[in-house]
């Protein structure tokens, strides 16, 4: 199992560094590293390594295709939007996911939220995992508070500390705290009520901020390669 600092805060390292980059409102094939708005869609991609055959291609109507390959060690892209809510009723779906078993895989509704006095102030990053392959956050040494339903499933709740890491509200690497939600029952398709999961974190004492960014439904691959088509939409 991949240990926390590789896996999905390396999703933070990556995301991060694209938060700062040019972006394009017409729909392309975004490789090695990119941001994209659609409408009113906001599409990122970012590979470690550079390779001909990783890429993400943007969708009208808030869907993308992904491929990946091991030779660019850590790849994570999807579609959402620009600014996070607590509020938001979010259908995705994985329409195709063709991965290996074997692999470190991961889908999840990600994104950061902060305080507003500052901008290092209360920083979070926070997932909603949906569904992964060789990984999860129990084994990565996350904490464990607790389980709930949601939206049919039952789903583990967890927090997690980062030292002197990269995020999402500028470049400085800074310390913050990670809200996780893993589901028990894995699927690639369904609502998610983010409502209903910023409630039970705050049930766990684990607080919302006022201050979002952007909040999508990522795919990631760590060593791994795949290909996978998905959409995001607002239910």
């Amino acid at each position: 199992m991949i240990p926390i600092s590789l896996a999905f805060p390396t999703v933070a390292t990556l995301l991060t560094l694209l938060a700062f980059m040019p972006r394009t409102t017409s729909a392309r094939r975004l490789q090695f590293n990119g941001t994209a708005t659609e409408g009113i869609y906001f599409y990122s991609f970012y590979a470690a390594k550079y390779n001909q055959d990783t890429y993400l291609d943007t969708i009208p109507g808030g869907s993308f295709e992904m491929q990946w390959r091991e030779a660019s060690k850590n790849v994570v892209g999807g579609v959402g939007w620009e600014l996070g809510t607590t509020d938001r009723r979010i259908e995705f779906g994985i329409t195709q996911f063709d991965v290996h078993e074997g692999q470190n895989q991961t889908v999840a509704i990600y994104g950061w939220m902060r305080d507003d006095d500052h901008v290092h102030s209360g920083v979070v990053e926070y997932y909603v995992v949906e569904d992964f392959r060789n990984w999860n956050a129990r084994s990565a040494g996350a904490i464990p508070k607790g389980s709930r339903e949601v939206d049919g499933g039952w789903y583990d709740y967890y927090e997690a500390y980062r030292v002197n890491s990269p995020q999402a509200f500028s470049p400085e690497n800074i310390n913050f705290t990670q809200y996780w939600a893993v589901r028990q029952q894995p699927r690639q398709s369904g609502i998610v009520d983010m409502r209903k999961h910023f409630d039970n974190w705050e049930d766990f004492e684990l607080f919302p901020k006022p201050t979002h960014f952007y909040q999508i439904l990522a795919v990631e691959g760590y060593n791994a390669q795949g290909f996978a088509q998905g959409y995001a939409r607002v239910a």
